[in-house]
């Protein structure tokens, strides 16, 4: 990439046809909450009640400590993703340790959340200590908002490299979380996977007809169940979308993806509060984002569609941004393309025609 102190790579895909220990629940003794009352033993024990699923209903006033009893004994195997407070944790303004069942519900929703203010979207990370928003995330955005992309790998931020898992919604190989908070405009596309790429169910055919079923037909009725499905008919056929497995089943069985369509922010490089990414040093983009055209057989120059290509301009912009002397494959009418960017050139790879590209 430029000078842009940030280096981020992401892995596309391509295509050929511990539980938590359960202990019963039960309502507390009525006892007294002065703790000089209170035997040592109980004020250096873990609350059992606390370490259930079904919580502690004492809160504050219980005697023993709410406190992960596998992190008071050094083997907890979950690091900062447990749920429970760890010994050292900050202690919350009702004088309960930090981690209780009424933050434990907020706390666990890491990998789904709405703003509230009038951002498209928010990447953030946790590293043990909240939450901190993720400055120039429209790099993520770019790359997630590629349905054949699996993940993104991020060097040169203030812990080493981050590698993304899009599927799974999570750091690989560091004891990090992520999650992307959704804006009240996103626009989210459905796509099915084919021999060739994943194709959008808006994407029309070559007559122009649009397709059995829309991603917003899809995405209403994911909001109101997302572990249910959907059922739509191609001629007599039946086909099914099931949300859950994230499969169509039919006369064959396809994979399904969800991924939001690309938004790009007013002030891009802005870090909105702390930024995790802060000392990554990316360049702003231009408040302008350039249009990307290929040339025509009639020499005159077309834009890049979304339905007729899985790319758009501003995802082009968003790829070139990130390293503009490299190559992102797309998708345009059911066929595979490569775009070459150093020769600004984009080739059919299936005859092996090339086309060029501008930037405009």
């Amino acid at each position: 990439m430029a000078s842009s102190g940030l280096y981020a790579s992401s892995v596309k895909e391509e295509y050929s046809s511990s539980s938590d220990d359960e202990v019963s629940s039960m309502s507390d003794p009525e006892v007294e909450a002065d703790r000089s009352l209170v035997p040592a033993h109980q004020q250096t024990e873990p609350c059992r009640y606390y370490n259930s699923r079904g919580g502690c209903r004492r809160g504050a006033e219980c005697l023993f400590l709410h406190l992960c009893k596998y992190a008071m004994g050094g083997m907890c195997r979950k690091g900062t993703r447990c749920p429970l407070a760890h010994p050292g944790a900050p202690i919350h303004p009702s004088g309960d340790h930090r981690g209780d069942r009424s933050e434990r519900g907020q706390r666990s929703q890491s990998r789904e959340g709405r703003l509230s203010d009038e951002r498209a979207y928010q990447w953030q990370l946790n590293v043990g200590q909240g939450w901190v928003d993720v400055a120039n995330d429209h790099i993520i955005e770019a790359q997630y908002s590629l349905p054949n992309t699996s993940s993104i790998c991020i060097f040169n931020t203030p812990y080493g490299r981050v590698n993304i898992d899009f599927k799974r919604m999570r750091v690989l190989e560091k004891d990090i979380r992520v999650r992307r908070l959704d804006g009240r405009k996103t626009t989210w596309v459905w796509f099915y996977s084919s021999g060739r790429g994943w194709v959008s169910y808006d994407r029309k055919d070559s007559t122009g007809k649009p397709g059995p079923v829309k991603s917003s037909e899809i995405e209403q009725q994911y909001q109101q169940n997302p572990k249910g499905s959907l059922t739509f008919h191609i001629n007599s056929d039946q086909y099914e979308i099931k949300f859950k497995e994230k499969q169509q089943v039919g006369r064959r069985r396809r994979r399904v993806r969800r991924r939001p369509e690309y938004q790009q922010k007013p002030s891009q490089g802005s870090p909105l509060g702390v930024a995790a990414f802060q000392n990554a040093g990316v360049a702003p983009a231009a408040s302008q984002s350039p249009e990307w055209k290929f040339e025509g057989k009639s020499g005159k120059w077309h834009k890049f569609k979304k339905e007729e290509s899985s790319v758009s301009s501003a995802d082009i912009e968003a790829q070139y941004q990130i390293n503009s002397t490299g190559s992102m494959n797309f998708t345009a009418n059911g066929k595979p393309f490569m775009l070459d960017f150093s020769a600004m050139k984009q080739m059919n790879l299936t005859t092996k025609q090339k086309r060029a590209v501008r930037r405009f």
